[in-house]
C-alpha cells in the first residue's frame, strides 16, 4: 500500500469505481471501509459520478467517447 509521504500527499480518498448495474460487486465492497484506518475517506462511485465534471466540459468529448466504447456504455 502506498504511503502518503511517498506521493507528497496531504489528503487522499480511497475510491472504488463500480457501475450501479454491478450490484454484486457493490454489495461485496460494502464492508471494505471497516478495514481502513479512516473509513470516512472511502467512497463507492459509479463511473458517471466520477466523470461528471468532464461530461460538462466539451473539451473532453473524444476521451468520453473512447471510454464509452471501452466500457460498453457504462459511462
Amino acid at each position: 500500500m502506498a504511503e502518503l509521504k511517498e506521493y507528497n500527499a496531504d489528503e487522499y480518498l480511497h475510491l472504488h469505481i463500480i457501475p450501479h448495474e454491478n450490484t454484486f460487486l457493490r454489495e461485496e465492497c460494502g464492508d471494505w471501509a471497516d478495514y481502513l484506518r479512516q473509513p470516512e475517506k472511502y467512497r463507492v462511485l459509479a463511473p458517471k459520478e466520477l466523470l461528471k465534471p468532464l461530461m460538462d466540459d466539451g473539451g473532453f468529448r473524444s476521451v468520453l467517447e473512447y471510454l464509452r466504447e471501452r466500457t460498453n456504455n457504462f459511462i
